[in-house]
């Protein structure tokens, strides 16, 4: 189920390679313009919380551009698996936004990294767009 998250409360593609499994333990990510970033503002920034066991994934930025006829979707991606999308949405025009899934238990997966990216909408493909936003490593 995915839920937009009210903007006051304040989100790739698969790499080959192996890695540990995600793990059962909640994670905190702080997101921001890094090494697989190419589109996007430098200074935005946000932070996603997993949880692997329940497989909730809490997105949310800061200083993000509104989109026109495009949305950010968030990305769990690398370590040899297909890339599971995290949830699409859009920042207000204070640059806010986020957005809440649960993907299913991920805990066993060897994801690597996430990554927001800039998707059409409508979205014809449902792979991750090569346009790659804020993210950061997993731990």
């Amino acid at each position: 189920m995915i839920r937009a998250l009210p903007f006051a409360l304040l989100s790739l593609l698969a790499l080959s390679g192996c890695g540990s499994p995600v793990g059962s333990e909640p994670i905190n990510l702080d997101i921001s313009y890094y090494s697989r970033s190419t589109h996007g503002d430098q200074d935005a920034t946000g932070t996603v919380t997993i949880n692997p066991v329940t497989g909730d994934v809490v997105t949310m930025v800061q200083d993000l551009p509104a989109l026109d006829g495009e949305v950010y979707e968030g990305w769990l991606a690398g370590g040899g698996e297909s890339p599971l999308s995290t949830g699409r949405f859009n920042t207000d025009e204070n640059g806010a936004g986020g957005v809440s899934v649960s993907v299913g238990d991920i805990s066993a997966n060897t994801y690597q990294f996430f990554l927001l990216t800039i998707e059409p909408e409508p979205d014809p493909d449902p792979a991750p767009d090569p346009r790659h936003s804020i993210g950061a490593d997993l731990p």
